[in-house]
């Protein structure tokens, strides 16, 4: 009797919780995949006016230099991901000019079977032209970008429109993964989790 009250309230705690702790596992049939078996439908999926961005950090780094490898922990999040997006439909991966993006990418390109990843810019001063130009040339598509603490949001944001604050992510936390349904600028509606 005591094990099933126990088992109820833990039942209760869980759906309370709802899916805030549980991290996608899968990116598949137009949803997301959480380690708890439930889904989250990823908005305008198969609408051809709406393009899909998917946002990560770069997985863990080896030290703090400049241009740091992944570390081991890198590598396993960075095949973590690619598992997690195989089955997403990718068209077009992203990184920037930095090591650690890149072998993050090379992950996702390898399991989800898309075309090499491209260098997209990481400085403010371009972003917007550059993603003004991604949902004009790529509209209907789905396209992962893999970027920093700093970059990701700031792109984010600038799809997002005015008022949107999304914050620059911590810099112990590369689990963040963000999906961003996109008609254009200030017309984009935003999931964020963990993976």
């Amino acid at each position: 009797m005591k094990h099933q009250i126990l088992s109820l309230i833990m039942l209760a705690l869980l759906t309370l919780c709802g899916c805030d702790s549980c991290q996608v596992v899968r990116v598949a049939d137009g949803k997301l995949h959480f380690s708890d078996h439930k889904t989250t439908d990823i908005p305008h999926w198969n609408d051809p006016e709406w393009t899909i961005f998917f946002f990560v950090r770069h997985a863990e780094k080896v030290d703090q230099s400049d241009n740091p490898d992944l570390s081991p922990d890198g590598y396993a999040r960075a095949a973590r991901l690619g598992g997690i997006m195989e089955n997403a439909g990718l068209n077009l991966v992203f990184a920037t000019d930095k090591l650690r993006t890149q072998k993050t990418a090379e992950a996702v390109v390898v399991r989800a079977h898309t075309p090499q990843w491209s260098l997209y810019p990481r400085e403010d001063a371009t972003e917007t032209a550059w993603l003004q130009s991604q949902l004009s040339e790529n509209r209907g598509k789905r396209l992962l970008i893999v970027g920093h603490s700093n970059t990701v949001p700031r792109m984010i944001n600038k799809l997002m429109g005015p008022g949107s604050n999304v914050a620059e992510i911590q810099e112990d936390n590369f689990g963040s993964f963000f999906v961003v349904a996109s008609r254009g600028l200030g017309q984009s509606e935003l999931i964020s989790k963990q993976y």
